[in-house]
């Protein structure tokens, strides 16, 4: 299954897995499995990041910003229409 970049958003889960397969299958030497595994690695290290570790690389104040910033994203009336915030930045869209 050969699957263009802009397509793999709207792929499930197992059409995922199943073209990342299908990658490793087509691996043609170690050095390039290796690779794979490398990046695997790293993505998996990025997102196994526990919650002390996220946290201490920011100082107090963004702590608090970004603590504020989460609960106002609850807000209803803090939201933003879609169109409202593409007709605003529309001249870099295009």
């Amino acid at each position: 299954m050969e699957i263009g970049v802009k397509n793999y958003a709207s792929l499930s889960e197992l059409e995922l897995k199943g073209y990342l397969l299908g990658i490793i299958e087509r691996a043609k030497d170690r050095a390039q499995l290796l690779r794979f595994v490398e990046a695997v690695q790293e993505v998996s290290e990025d997102t196994e990041e526990d919650e002390a570790a996220f946290w201490s690389r920011y100082s107090p104040e963004q702590r608090a910003e970004l603590e504020k910033s989460f609960e106002e994203s609850y807000d209803p009336t803090k939201w933003v229409a879609h169109e409202d915030v593409m007709q605003k930045y529309a001249q870099w869209l295009k």
